[in-house]
């Protein structure tokens, strides 16, 4: 059984790479561990997905806190492929930064974080994991009928089919509020919130469509593809 490990910001993401990993892999082919980094402890939340006794891949998936996906990574990575890990991965935002820091804020990510034989990368979601959710139209309507493509666009003056939220939209949480007000849905970034959030957003629109409107999107998608399926990635 393969072992990855998965580094996020927050709770919001945690779920999300949860859900988005079960659907990509396919259910009974992924365990996933849920863990907090909180002040340099580890606690192991909940388990979800296939019984590891009969799973293909083992994923160990933790929310950092806020205390940063990198720092966490390299405090951890030795003791991980101690244990037999073959990739880490590492998910959070490009926000509050410009998408015209993005080249420069990568690279700086990237230094110092691998050494030799050691597969691990960060990727940044431009500008946050909202980004993705905003251009994931068909969920809207799932939450509120009245919440149309074309309302949106007309009342938020922003295009989720069309547009993409990367580019277009500074802040996506605060976009995605007032999409959710429209609605008189409030979106908060609490467990309730981010689960009913998570269980509307249409996976497989995401992962055949929404990848081609964002870059970014697309790009941790195919980090994920690459160490859920290695054979198909040679």
């Amino acid at each position: 059984m393969r072992k990855i490990a998965i580094f996020v910001e927050g709770q919001t993401e945690l779920h999300f790479v949860s859900r988005l990993i079960t659907e990509v892999a396919g259910y009974g082919n992924v365990a996933i561990e849920l863990w907090l980094h909180r002040g340099g402890a580890y606690s192991k939340l909940r388990e979800e997905g296939a019984s590891p006794e009969v799973a293909d891949v083992f994923v160990m998936l933790v929310n950092c806190c806020g205390d940063g996906v990198k720092t966490s990574i390299l405090e951890r990575k030795s003791l991980l492929f101690a244990k037999g890990f073959e990739a880490i991965l590492g998910l959070q935002d490009l926000y509050p930064k410009p998408i015209e820091d993005l080249d420069r804020f990568q690279a700086g990510l990237d230094k110092g974080l691998a050494d030799l034989g050691e597969n691990i990368k960060i990727f940044l979601a431009v500008g946050e994991v909202e980004a993705w959710f905003l251009n994931e139209f068909t969920h809207f309507e799932k939450l509120d009928s009245k919440l149309s493509v074309s309302y949106i666009s007309k009342e938020s003056g922003f295009n989720p089919e069309e547009e993409s939220a990367e580019t277009e939209v500074r802040h996506p949480a605060g976009k995605l509020k007032e999409i959710y007000a429209l609605a008189d849905i409030r979106y908060r970034k609490r467990e309730g919130d981010t689960h009913r959030l998570v269980s509307y957003i249409n996976y497989e629109n995401m992962y055949l469509s929404v990848r081609g409107i964002s870059k970014s999107l697309d790009c941790f998608l195919s980090g994920l593809e690459t160490v859920l399926f290695p054979s198909s990635a040679e």
